[in-house]
């Protein structure tokens, strides 16, 4: 096989559309588009589902009521504990100080904090594995990562609220 006898497999390119060249070629006069229209014109591009044509559109004739309780609400950033023994073990937490919400955005650990942090129990066996205890300052935790830290000797302080 030499580069002057390589070429794609059946299908892999399709040819191109070639439309106004006269009757015999099928996509003459109006080339495909219909007669009149606003498709039929160019430069319109893709028009959006909830177009109407010209009236007035339905979500802005229909009257807005009520309120989003959702968007009054304080997200808190989570992260798991396993996360959390996974920079430490890395060395990029430093466990004989308090972990707190600073620390951990320092350390890569979060990317962002807006109101708080929630640490998750997800990987809470893996605190026997330290050797040490910790101790978290942090916003808010579930119990399950409360009870594998005091058991582990460390304690769970809520700050920041």
């Amino acid at each position: 096989m030499t580069p002057n006898n390589i070429w794609d497999i059946e299908g892999a390119r399709r040819k191109r559309l070639i439309v106004g060249r006269g009757p015999g070629s099928g996509h003459g006069k109006t080339c495909g588009r219909g007669h009149n229209g606003q498709r039929s014109r160019p430069g319109t591009g893709k028009i959006s589902p909830a177009f109407i044509g010209g009236q007035n559109p339905l979500n802005k004739r229909i009257p807005k009521k009520g309120f989003n309780r959702n968007a009054k609400i304080k997200r808190l950033e989570v992260i798991n504990i396993k996360n959390i023994i996974y920079f430490i073990k890395k060395g990029r937490l430093d466990a004989t100080q308090p972990i707190t919400i600073k620390s951990l955005f320092l350390c890569g650990a979060l990317s962002k904090v807006k109101y708080g942090v929630k640490v998750l129990g997800k990987g809470a066996e893996e605190l026997s594995t330290l050797g040490y205890p910790i101790h978290l300052e942090i916003t808010d935790a579930s119990q399950t990562v409360i009870n594998a830290v005091k058991n582990a000797g460390g304690s769970v302080t809520s700050v920041y609220i």
